[in-house]
């Protein structure tokens, strides 16, 4: 009797498989992720999503010579209920990643979105051209308004 239970366990298991089309996998996804990146080999970048060399809070003070950049932006779309109204309400949250490839090929990877942005904003300012050859510091700088510090990064 028992050997006959563990059957049907197992064929209510396989019964909950659903079977789809590769092509969907993207149109199920209530986030998003575009990529800015300096590389052009795609091996490289998709390598770089599973390790990177060093986290650049432990690089405080650290001097590099950049080769290239790789910024990923994440964007998930997620229901909230507002207790007072009892309404849905649909909300982003957005997180982001910094590479940063140095002249020795090693990376360095932050999730810091202040980094992050800092980074934008000279590609914005300088253009991606100025990338390579560029000299940094990883610094901790103070947040406005607050006792609490941010990785950024200084030009040399």
């Amino acid at each position: 009797m028992k050997e006959n239970e563990t059957k049907n366990e197992i064929m209510e298991v396989k019964e909950e498989y659903q079977i789809n089309a590769v092509e969907n996998l993207n149109n199920n996804s209530k986030s998003t992720r575009s990529v800015f990146t300096t590389l052009t080999d795609k091996k490289k970048i998709f390598n770089l999503d599973n390790e990177c060399d060093f986290k650049i809070n432990e690089c405080k003070g650290k001097e590099i010579e950049l080769s290239d950049v790789l910024v990923k932006i994440y964007q998930r779309e997620k229901e909230v209920l507002d207790d007072e109204t009892m309404e849905v309400a649909t909300e982003f949250e957005r997180s982001m990643v910094c590479i940063l490839i140095d002249k020795d090929d090693k990376s360095y990877v932050t999730a810091s979105k202040m980094f992050t942005l800092q980074m934008i904003n000279y590609i914005r300012d300088f253009g991606k051209e100025s990338i390579k050859g560029t000299k940094i510091k990883i610094i901790e700088k103070s947040i406005s308004n607050s006792s609490n510090k941010c990785l950024g990064f200084s030009l040399l």
